[in-house]
């Protein structure tokens, strides 16, 4: 579904290449802020307001880009690496918290190289960092354009998990996993990906052709190369499937509880997908040893994907419908309970903004109101994407 939110007309005094460029590129900028601050009711006149407008489109045109060429080019990794404009994403606790700003978790803390010294106590202390990429803008005026960045986990594990005093403003840590699907689109993408080359880093210890080692992680540490045997692999992906089963009459869908959600988190069903197996097929197989719901025969209709470096799937979203009369059958070592829902709980679910995979908020909102009967996972993950397309549906 395409909505015009907005249209603009522009016109040039010159046929130059690069002039056109950058006025097509400010007119696109301006005729977004107009429409964010229409959507959002902010006032352009208005300096605070405009300063929010401007934080808005500002993350909007930034991209990674992963610039995988760059790996194989050791010398210009270490000249990126040692530039002054670099910049470090910090992990800690196994890969599995991030550094993040104090007064607003969604948005990340990437450190220079001489803050990441003074966090480690040294350069010398600074681990083996994972090239990730370079963050470009869309707006070839923005002198920020091109800016490399690194993932580095934090080897001092046992420091204090809510402050790091060496960070440009004050920061925390928090958990990858559940906040992560809050932050703006490039954050989320820096994060993940440092998490997943984190994680493999870690658990792979041995060359998985001769058993031997040690590893040395090469091509800006994407790569892992065997000392004995000059083997050379790369992070596994595990396939998965996520499937927002809805009735055929598209009025409700079957939402479960996990024993490891927090309580009233209902989400889509998911699960891997076994060798030799088609995706299809998967969806229907843990639909049905999950919940003994058979869905409809060629109603799994693929919606889009995710990774998911927990520890290391890439999840793949599907559509689906079923009898809602069919009989369930919970297996009850994956499922906590089931049930259909129809819009209206749905909606109401979803109009709760918050983290609401981690505990400890889901006690706090649980505390605010014992009445809520459903919570469903935060914007960013696909199973809330399946949920808020169904959603839009009429």
């Amino acid at each position: 579904k395409i909505q015009v939110l907005g249209q603009g007309m522009i016109s040039s005094p010159t046929n130059h290449r690069q002039d056109n460029m950058e006025l097509f590129a400010s007119a696109a900028a301006d005729l977004a802020a107009r429409v964010i601050a229409k959507q959002h009711n902010l006032n352009m006149e208005e300096e605070n307001d405009l300063g929010l407008i401007r934080s808005i489109t500002k993350a909007s045109q930034e991209f990674l880009d992963r610039a995988t060429h760059i790996r194989t080019n050791p010398q210009l990794l270490e000249s990126l690496e040692s530039s002054p404009n670099a910049k470090f994403v910090v992990l800690k606790k196994k890969a599995s918290q991030v550094l993040v700003q104090q007064d607003d978790t969604t948005k990340l803390v990437p450190l220079s190289k001489t803050q990441l010294a003074e966090l480690v106590g040294g350069e010398e202390n600074i681990p083996q960092a994972t090239f990730l990429g370079m963050v470009k803008s869309l707006d070839p005026s923005n002198s920020d354009s091109d800016i490399p960045y690194f993932g580095v986990n934090n080897p001092h594990e046992d420091g204090d998990d809510n402050t790091a005093a060496a960070s440009p403003a004050e920061s925390c840590w928090v958990n990858t996993r559940t906040h992560a699907p809050l932050f703006s689109h490039n954050d989320n993408a820096l994060a993940l990906h440092a998490t997943a080359y984190a994680q493999w880093q870690q658990q792979t210890r041995h060359c998985i052709q001769c058993g031997h080692g040690p590893l040395q992680f090469i091509q800006g540490g994407t790569c892992a190369k065997c000392s004995n045997c000059n083997a050379m692999s790369w992070p596994r992906q595990d396939p998965s499937m996520i499937v927002l089963v809805q009735s055929q009459c598209r009025n409700r869908v079957l939402l479960a509880r996990s024993p490891r959600h927090p309580p009233k988190v209902h989400t889509c069903l998911a699960g891997f997908v076994e060798a030799g197996e088609t995706l299809e097929d998967a969806v229907a197989r843990e639909v049905y040893e999950e919940t003994g719901v058979w869905v409809d025969q060629d109603s799994v209709k693929y919606q889009g994907s995710q990774p998911w470096p927990f520890p290391q799937s890439s999840m793949m979203g599907f559509w689906a419908t079923a009898d809602p009369q069919q009989e369930m059958k919970l297996d009850e070592e994956e499922i906590v309970s089931a049930a259909w829902f129809d819009r209206d709980e749905v909606r109401q679910a979803a109009s709760i903004h918050a983290t609401t995979m981690d505990h400890q908020t889901v006690q706090q909102l649980l505390e605010q109101d014992d009445k809520l009967s459903l919570l469903i996972p935060p914007k960013g993950v696909i199973a809330r994407r399946l949920v808020d397309k169904w959603l839009e549906q009429t």
